[in-house]
């Protein structure tokens, strides 16, 4: 009888730990299956909230990509600032959408970059290259800004040949033209050589002349007053031996200063002429 009774005893104590080892199961596993269903809402949440889209106005221009996109490189500015860190406080349009007050040229070299995680296709030209840099550079995406300047180093050491070359060219051509114009100078002064000695044995002449001109109209009034004594001397037909003679010595004087002016090759006529013009009382004379 009291075997039995321990026995009965061993085998409830025996059902109760059963019990309590089973509920002690099934808790942990509700706990376990609660933890996942939590971890699996994070997850979902947490795709949700990266493949969320996100449309920006960048500098006017609106682009539309996704917060993971935007936020895939950890130390880029659009990354701060679209995990929340600065999103708060970000700028925002009449629409509502963040707003960068930024070139909007590039963004989209930006994304892909963003979204590829390797350098994109960069622009042809230096200063395209450099605009590159520079926002790359305010994006804090070093990679990429290193990249741009790498790239438009070479552009801008052939640029800055070329316009050297350019430059010897020009001055090359303005030395070609200089010395163009010298010989043509020279050949012209060679030419206008004889040209210039007949100009000048013309002024030679015409000077010889003018001095001529002016010897001769001395030698007339000399004539003139040898002319008007004789005839001076003429009128007095008393006249006493002295006057005679200075008749005589005016006449010669006279006749000195006419064969003098013809030997000059002064032109008769001419003087004629000149002598009357000026002295109006010899217009009916003979003044030979």
């Amino acid at each position: 009888m009291g075997s039995a009774i321990v026995l009965s005893f061993l085998l409830a104590s025996q059902d109760d730990s059963l019990s309590s080892r089973t509920a002690a199961r099934f808790v942990k596993t509700k706990q376990l299956k609660l933890t996942w269903a939590v971890d699996r809402l994070d997850v979902q949440d947490f795709m949700a909230a990266n493949n969320e889209l996100v449309t920006l106005n960048v500098g006017g221009k609106l682009f539309h990509t996704t917060r993971a996109t935007l936020t895939k490189h950890p130390d880029s500015m659009l990354a701060g600032m679209f995990r929340g860190d600065m999103q708060a406080t970000a700028l925002r349009d009449e629409a509502g959408h963040p707003f960068l007050d930024c070139d909007p040229t590039h963004f989209l070299l930006i994304l892909a970059y963003l979204r590829d995680s390797r350098v994109p296709p960069l622009p042809q030209t230096a200063l395209e290259l450099r605009q590159l840099e520079a926002e790359a550079s305010y994006y804090a995406m070093a990679e990429l800004a290193d990249a741009a300047a790498s790239a438009a180093a070479p552009l801008e050491a052939a640029a800055a040949a070329a316009r050297q070359l350019e430059r010897r060219r020009a001055e090359a051509v303005q030395a070609a033209d200089a010395a163009l114009e010298r010989a043509q100078a020279e050949v012209a002064a060679v030419e206008a050589l004889p040209e210039m000695q007949q100009l000048r044995e013309a002024q030679r002449k015409r000077d010889s002349l003018r001095e001529r001109s002016d010897e001769d109209a001395e030698l007339i009034d000399e004539w003139f007053e040898a002319h008007q004594a004789v005839e001076y001397l003429e009128v007095d037909h008393n006249m006493q031996l002295p006057l005679l003679k200075e008749k005589d010595a005016a006449r010669q004087l006279r006749d000195a200063l006419l064969a003098r002016l013809c030997a000059l090759g002064a032109d008769m006529p001419a003087v004629q002429a000149q002598l009357r013009a000026t002295h109006p009382d010899l217009a009916n004379r003979n003044l030979d």
